[in-house]
């Protein structure tokens, strides 16, 4: 706990700084609610993120063999992952944040690698409303792929389980009754695989709704049995170490095929090791490429052993929201899709309903020939698909599962025809850029690693994500307003700017440079993590990380005495390298700005800032 040692008000005067190094005191005048002018360099910070669930609070470690964690105090395991050896689930000590948990684990060497346990979302997209009398005639999607042609060939094999790895699957819904294996429940930690959202059970029926049974729809591989696991809540969240274990039970329970609508933009070492595991075992991992209309990288769609699919629409276009990056594999449709959700039918958009067009593909592909290996299905599709646009590269197809059986069995059925449906009007095109990001700050976290935090954009239609520049050159992008990078030389200085983008490709002005200096090492002292652990109406706790143990100290200012020049501070001498200071007595409503200090045992000081807070009434 940080001990108040300085409340008076300072006020630091430029000409007595100047003439005599002194520092006068002023009278203490009352906080307000702003000027009106906000200085240009001002991060706001936000409220911590709620950790009173386990999944907030805990962090995923993988040890090197025959090793524990033991460098972190308090740090508890939850639960091991089985079948990745040496990794499990931490929960994070009291006082501490995710943030700071992983650093320190971090630079243990018995330490492989940890990471937060990251929350990754169902991929689904404008969810549209519920169709109560559906028709063969409105599954465009399935007749696009020209599956009615493959099944002259096959329509599945109940010995080929395709894993829907996802929210669940309604297993009574009509459509789905006696085609679905249960699977377990990671999220609730039961055997119970009960769909308590719809996503997954949408996603399962366009891989295998029952057909011939004069109800509703039918699936591509309407024969293939699908095992239902799993590991999203009602919410359409799930943290990775759920995933992951999902991923391992599929393998483990029968699955030729693993169907993941889901992702995040967050990597993860763990999940990557349970698609590489699988992989390497002959299971195929198709993954929904994500939603944001743009090329950032997904997670797990962008790992090389994930079939990555992009969404289509009945022209073979690429949707306004699919994914389109390097990452990106093959393309199926994926607007408007018709399926069974909820013991009822509805249509829904998202690279979550192309996914399940691949997966069920790979079904007919494997109960043709059931020796294929995942590279050879992956082949197979990808040589014989149709050509789409508005994806990065030409080489991107949307599938053609006649064509693949035919190159399978060495000969192509011919082809079904098909009426599509007209194609929508296209609303008027945007053209108005985002707002310039400000309060940028880039922070050397490590010798090697940089944190940069921005303040938010704003756009007409919303910013989509954001570029992030490093000495001129476009490293990488982000849907969050924070981005780290790493590998970087001790010593040597960066410049870094950021620009907002939205759904249109308009992008804004970069912002004001933030300059940073690489420590030597990383035992010279540097600032990270800057943040708000705690807000009250008349209080915030103020939360950072020192690279080495270092006092704390907090300066701060109403936003009407900021100009004036009249600051109080708080500080505790305590040396610690996860620091907590309170500020109190603060005015409801009002907006103060902050900056934080720490000196480390050999009298070096860092500071960062200028922050921003505004307080609640």
């Amino acid at each position: 706990m940080s001990t108040l040692r300085q409340t008076s008000l300072i006020r630091l005067s430029g000409a007595l700084l100047a003439l005599s190094g002194l520092v006068g005191c002023g009278a203490v005048p009352g906080a307000s609610t702003g000027t009106g002018l906000t200085p240009p360099d001002v991060t706001w910070l936000t409220p911590a993120v709620d950790t009173s669930s386990a999944e907030a609070a805990q962090v995923l470690v993988k040890t090197k063999e025959g090793q524990a964690v033991r460098s972190v105090q308090g740090l508890m395991k939850i639960q091991s992952i089985e079948g990745l050896p040496g990794t499990g689930v931490y929960s994070v000590p009291a006082g501490s944040t995710v943030a700071e948990t992983v650093a320190k684990l971090r630079k243990d060497p018995n330490v492989v690698y940890a990471e937060p346990n990251y929350r990754y979302h169902a991929l689904e997209y404008n969810a549209k409303a519920t169709v109560n009398d559906p028709k063969f005639s409105q599954l465009w999607g399935i007749q696009k792929i020209q599956a009615p042609a493959a099944w002259d060939t096959t329509q599945g094999d109940p010995n080929v389980i395709v894993a829907v790895v996802d929210t669940g699957v309604d297993y009574n819904h009509p459509d789905l009754k006696g085609q679905v294996i249960k699977g377990p429940d990671f999220g609730n930690n039961d055997n119970d695989p009960m769909d308590d959202q719809g996503h997954g059970s949408h996603v399962a029926g366009t891989i295998a709704a029952i057909g011939n049974n004069g109800t509703g729809v039918v699936g591509i591989a309407y024969k293939t049995k699908i095992l239902a696991i799993k590991v999203l809540g009602s919410d359409g969240s799930g943290d990775t170490s759920n995933i992951a274990k999902g991923i391992l039970k599929a393998a483990e329970m029968g699955a030729k095929v693993i169907n993941m609508s889901l992702g995040g933009p967050q990597q993860s070492q763990a999940l990557k090791d349970a698609v590489d595991q699988v992989t390497a075992k002959g299971v195929l991992c198709v993954v929904a490429a994500g939603n944001d209309g743009n090329s950032t990288a997904n997670y797990p769609a962008a790992y090389p052993n994930a079939f990555s699919v992009g969404a289509t629409d009945q022209s073979d276009k690429r949707t306004s929201f699919s994914q389109y990056g390097s990452t990106l594999d093959i393309a199926a449709p994926g607007l408007n899709i018709l399926s069974t959700t909820e013991g009822d039918y509805k249509q829904e958009s998202g690279t979550s309903m192309a996914s399940p067009h691949v997966a069920g593909a790979a079904a007919l592909l494997l109960a043709k020939n059931p020796q294929l290996t995942p590279q050879q299905v992956r082949d197979a599709l990808q040589s014989t698909g149709d050509p789409t646009s508005g994806f990065s590269g030409a080489t991107i197809k949307r599938i053609n599962v006649a064509k693949a059986l035919g190159a399978v069995t060495g000969t192509a059925p011919s082809p079904a025809p098909s009426t599509q449906p007209s194609e929508p009007s296209t609303p008027a095109a945007d053209t108005q850029a985002p707002s310039m990001p400000n309060g940028l700050k880039a922070l050397a976290a490590s010798a090697t690693q940089v944190q940069i935090d921005w303040n938010e954009a704003t756009d007409n239609t919303g910013v989509t994500g954001y570029k992030v520049f490093r000495n001129g050159q476009l490293i990488g992008t982000t849907t969050s307003t924070s981005y780290q990078d790493s590998n970087l030389s001790p010593g040597q200085s960066y410049a870094y700017t950021v620009a907002a983008y939205d759904a249109a490709g308009n992008v804004s002005a970069q912002a004001t440079p933030a300059n940073v200096t690489m420590p030597s090492s990383n035992s010279e002292l540097t600032i990270s993590s800057v943040g708000l652990k705690s807000l009250s109406p008349t209080s915030a706790t103020i939360g950072w990380s020192t690279s080495v143990e270092a006092t704390s100290r907090v300066d701060y200012t109403s936003s009407a005495m900021y100009f004036a020049g009249y600051w109080q501070n708080v500080q505790d001498a305590a040396m610690t390298t996860a620091h907590a200071v309170t500020l109190p007595g603060l005015q409801p409503g009002g907006i103060y700005y902050l900056k934080v200090t720490s000196v480390d045992a050999q009298g070096k000081r860092v500071t960062a800032g200028l922050y921003g807070l505004r307080m609640p009434r």
